[in-house]
């Protein structure tokens, strides 16, 4: 009995200081939808008018069948908030109004969102004054893909919507989560001295807030996102004569292929290098240059949102995280894509939610025999 009180008491005294801050700093109080604003709350201009269904199935190679159907969704209106009074939650950047609901198609989630999500309670809030563009997205600080395709294609909607950087007086936006994500950034006119790095746990206020809708739905991207991020690309000639690379972008972490350099074997005998991104700077100008990109999926094909038109990109999947992320970047971007399943080493229950921990294995001979049929 003894040994429990100590325990008893911990769950009291958070308990209490949950309901303290609840009382102090308020909680979310609901949903908003961008579309539900009006002349009280604040402004909605429309940008982009809605996208359609337009993804063919994917060009499977090797046995295992790939259809991404049930998780392909229509890209809906997009555009900008301008939100008096607002508040902006975590890493993530979620947008509160004044009242504290969610406004939640800025997020990733969009429609899917729900308020299980959203914190219990909220912490201090850091009053700024002035009037803030939020650019953050979930899990851009951490994630390179999330990064360069959630959070900087926002600014496209924002300037499209007639502003300027100069109309604001603070960028919120995950702190780059590499120094090729920095230097996509700055290129795109995203200048650090303006920039609040938005931070785990972290409530925000400002005088005002403009934000715009996620670009594109959940694991689906809005047909100019690629042409919009390749505008920090030279002009062609301008750097030589061209190149015509065929890459393997390998991949470290969870989610690994096991049999790797024996894929790298067989791909160096089609002339196909393997390339290391994780120091290099220049990604964007190297994928430019490629005719063939192969590699799992992963934030490292998160490039091939900066390759040409008809660049052929093979998609190696885990049968355990099958999720249309490049394929739909691919699709954007025009580029000629072709996907292998290969088996995970353990299955998820099919209701789970997030990224696979699995490592997987890609078959020797499904992947030369996919390499034939792409490169010759």
């Amino acid at each position: 009995m003894l040994k429990s009180r100590p325990s008893a008491l911990r769950r009291f005294y958070r308990k209490a200081r949950r309901l303290y801050k609840m009382v102090l700093y308020g909680r979310p109080s609901g949903m908003i939808s961008i579309r539900e604003f009006d002349g009280n709350i604040g402004s909605w201009h429309r940008v982009r008018i809605a996208e359609g269904l337009r993804n063919p199935r994917p060009k499977t190679l090797g046995k295992a069948p790939m259809d991404f159907t049930s998780m392909l969704d229509p890209i809906p209106e997009l555009g900008v908030i301008s939100l008096r009074h607002g508040n902006v939650f975590g890493s993530q950047g979620w947008v509160f109004t004044e009242d504290k609901r969610f406004v939640y198609d800025i997020s990733w989630y969009g429609l899917h969102a729900h308020l299980g999500l959203l914190p219990s309670e909220f912490p201090k809030p850091q009053r700024i004054d002035g009037r803030c563009l939020v650019l953050a997205s979930d899990w851009g600080n951490v994630n390179y893909a999330h990064f360069i395709l959630d959070c900087l294609p926002r600014l496209y909607l924002y300037q499209e919507a007639g502003y300027s950087i100069a109309d604001v007086d603070y960028i919120c936006i995950p702190e780059p989560p590499s120094r090729s994500a920095r230097r996509t950034m700055i290129a795109l006119g995203i200048p650090e001295d303006k920039c609040v790095w938005s931070n785990d746990n972290a409530l925000l206020q400002f005088d005002e807030i403009i934000a715009t809708s996620f670009p594109g739905s959940r694991r689906n991207y809005a047909q100019w996102v690629p042409r919009y991020l390749q505008t920090i690309l030279k002009p062609v000639g301008v750097l030589g004569a061209p190149v015509a690379r065929k890459i393997y972008v390998p991949r470290s972490g969870e989610r690994k292929i096991i049999n790797e350099e024996q894929l790298l074997n067989i791909a160096r005998n089609y002339d196909i290098e393997p390339h290391d991104f994780s120091n290099i700077d220049n990604q964007p100008e190297i994928f430019n240059e490629c005719e063939l990109v192969i590699g799992p999926h992963g934030a490292g094909l998160t490039n091939i949102a900066f390759c040409k038109r008809n660049t052929k990109v093979l998609e190696l999947i885990p049968s355990d995280h099958r999720f249309p992320y490049y394929y739909t970047i691919a699709q954007a971007g025009e580029l000629d894509y072709y996907c292998l399943v290969g088996n995970s080493l353990g299955k998820r229950p099919d209701d789970s939610f997030g990224p696979s921990p699995y490592d997987f294995c890609v078959a020797p001979d499904e992947f030369e025999t996919s390499l034939q049929q792409m490169v010759t």
